[in-house]
C-alpha cells in the first residue's frame, strides 16, 4: 500500500486595489501525492507541512501602459487585410500547414544535429560564409553601397513600389 505525502506548489494571484497599489498574493497550495513519486522530488530530510501559507506583497502600480503606435498600425493593417480576404479557410489552412512544416523542419534539424561531425561541418560552413560576406560586402565602402543598392531593388520587388 502506498503512503500519501504532500507536494507544495506556489500560485501568484494579482489583485488591483483602489489605493493606487497592486496587491499580489503568493499562495502555497498543498496537494496529496504518492510516496514513490515524492522520493523523486524530495530528499529524505525534507519535510512538507500540510498547512496553507500565504504571503502578501504590496507593489506600487506602474503608470498607465500605452500601446506603441507601430503595434496599433500593424494590427490595423492585419485586420484590414483579413477583412479584404475572400477565401479565409484557405488562409487558415495555409497557416496551419506552415506551422506543421516548421515543426517537421525542427525535427529534421534536430536529427541532423545528432549525427556525428555534421554539426561541426555546418558550423564551419556558417563561419566561412560569414567571413566571405563580411569581406565581400561590408569591409569596403563601394561594396557597402552595392549591397545597399541590391537591398533597395529587393525591397522594391517585394513591396511592389
Amino acid at each position: 500500500m502506498a503512503t500519501i505525502a504532500f507536494s507544495v506548489s506556489s500560485v501568484v494571484v494579482a489583485k488591483a486595489t483602489t489605493a493606487g497599489r497592486t496587491q499580489r498574493t503568493v499562495s502555497r497550495v498543498v496537494r496529496p501525492m504518492l510516496k514513490s513519486t515524492r522520493s523523486m522530488f524530495y530528499s529524505k530530510s525534507a519535510r512538507v507541512s500540510a498547512s496553507r501559507q500565504s504571503v502578501r506583497v504590496m507593489a506600487k502600480e506602474a503608470d498607465e501602459f500605452e500601446v506603441p503606435e507601430v503595434v496599433t498600425e500593424t494590427l490595423d493593417k492585419v485586420s484590414a487585410a483579413w477583412d479584404a480576404t475572400d477565401d479565409k479557410p484557405a488562409v487558415v489552412s495555409l497557416i496551419g500547414f506552415g506551422l506543421i512544416f516548421l515543426v517537421a523542419l525542427a525535427g529534421v534539424l534536430k536529427g541532423v544535429e545528432s549525427l556525428p561531425f555534421i554539426p561541426f561541418f555546418l558550423e564551419l560552413v556558417g563561419i566561412s560564409f560569414s567571413m566571405w560576406f563580411t569581406y565581400r560586402y561590408l569591409l569596403f565602402k563601394p561594396d557597402r553601397e552595392e549591397l545597399k543598392g541590391k537591398l533597395m531593388v529587393l525591397k522594391e520587388d517585394v513591396l511592389g513600389k
